[in-house]
């Protein structure tokens, strides 16, 4: 569809607006991007179901958050605006193309997969928090070798990060590059075999830093 969506925000809409796919192996593209409206509290766009889709339309709404959870693949390809945290808690949310797909604000990684994925490595510089087991996986548009993508700071707690290579990286080594990283627990950074993790410096007090992989 290109037709575009307008989330309204008053005291009696706490969702926000759900876009769900049901169907799992089938796509949902929506071409026609997202705003917001109103004047009560700023709405969360939430992408749900078994099923996959692509919003290729520009999301933008100051303060506005985007949540992934459900078992499918929903891919950001645009330029988007949006100021608030992007949250994955379950599936696969998958930014491409655009340094802007995840917005402009926070990262919040609570669970399933972030793809980060282009031909060149892109600087997506979102501040990342890790709040439950999750893998990152760097990621082409089509096959060759690897590259590395970057995002903003880390902060982790007793969890696992994995980091994988994408499927489209048959070559070569798949990197995720991290700013100062902040360890509010044992946390265990567990980079896969032809990937490569990287963060500038670490903040850890008592905590434990576990490497494995």
């Amino acid at each position: 569809s290109n037709r575009a969506i307008n989330i309204q925000s008053n005291t009696a809409n706490t969702n926000g607006g759900i876009i769900e796919n049901t169907v799992s192996g089938q796509t949902l593209t929506l071409s026609g991007g997202v705003t917001i409206g109103g004047t009560g509290t700023t709405p969360s766009l939430q992408l749900i179901g078994a099923g996959d889709g692509v919003m290729s339309g520009i999301i933008a709404g100051t303060g506005l958050t985007l949540a992934k959870s459900g078992a499918g693949t929903w891919t950001l390809p645009g330029v988007n605006t949006y100021t608030g945290t992007t949250t994955v808690t379950a599936g696969t949310l998958r930014a491409t193309t655009s340094a802007s797909a995840l917005g402009a604000g926070a990262l919040s990684l609570g669970g399933g997969t972030l793809q980060l994925a282009n031909d060149t490595g892109l600087a997506f510089n979102r501040n990342t928090t890790v709040t439950a087991t999750s893998t990152i996986s760097s990621d082409r548009l089509t096959t060759g070798a690897g590259v590395t993508h970057t995002l903003g700071t880390l902060s982790i707690g007793a969890f696992t990060l994995n980091v994988n290579p994408g499927a489209n990286a048959t070559s070569g080594t798949g990197g995720i590059t991290f700013g100062a990283a902040t360890l509010t627990g044992a946390a265990n950074l567990a980079p896969a075999a032809s990937s490569q993790l990287t963060v500038a410096g670490v903040t850890m007090g008592a905590n434990v830093l576990t490497k494995s992989g």
